[in-house]
């Protein structure tokens, strides 16, 4: 049986908790007074831009994303299994760039973690360094000691993360469970 913790909220419930209450049915027309008012952002234009636009925001403000940023599920799903769209963490260049040697293991070992005292999200932060700005990565990917390789997306890091947030902050008690178990 899976105990449920935690709900991811929807859109409906984000704009609610921030004073914004929705009709049952959403209308252009509702959607234009949204944005006419100061509490919705249209964000638009590439990614750096957005990027800008998202760090002035204030905390009175949502951001509402065009469709030039919008990742389906089916691409999501295609990106994560092909690799396509994700960043290699722990590849040589990476390792080398991290540690300033050249003769580097072939791939990720504990000991040279530990030896050189990298944390992963130091491996994160080194590979998207080098991403193109105007095509970014969903996420990450890596080889696990088994030679299976491990992905994940931004937006599960950024729900794991809200999660254990609320778990620790929150006025209640509650377990994150891990899947795997």
């Amino acid at each position: 049986m899976r105990e449920k913790t935690f709900e991811r909220p929807t859109a409906r419930k984000i704009l609610s908790l921030n004073g914004i209450d929705l009709p049952e049915k959403i209308t252009p027309s509702f959607i234009s007074d949204l944005m006419q008012s100061s509490s919705v952002v249209n964000i638009s234009g590439n990614y750096e831009r957005a990027v800008k636009s998202v760090e002035s925001l204030n905390h009175a403000e949502i951001a509402l994303f065009s469709e030039n940023f919008r990742v389906s599920k089916g691409d999501s799903n295609k990106g994560i299994k092909s690799l396509d769209y994700l960043v290699k963490i722990d590849s040589q260049q990476v390792l080398r760039n991290i540690s300033g040697l050249d003769n580097v293991p072939n791939r990720l070992t504990r000991q040279f973690l530990e030896e050189y005292k990298i944390w992963p999200y130091t491996l994160i932060k080194e590979v998207t360094k080098s991403g193109n700005v105007e095509n970014p990565p969903i996420g990450f990917y890596w080889v696990g000691l088994d030679g299976h390789v491990r992905s994940t997306t931004w937006i599960r890091c950024v729900a794991g993360a809200e999660m254990q947030v609320m778990r620790r902050k929150g006025d209640f008690s509650s377990r994150v469970k891990d899947k795997t178990l």
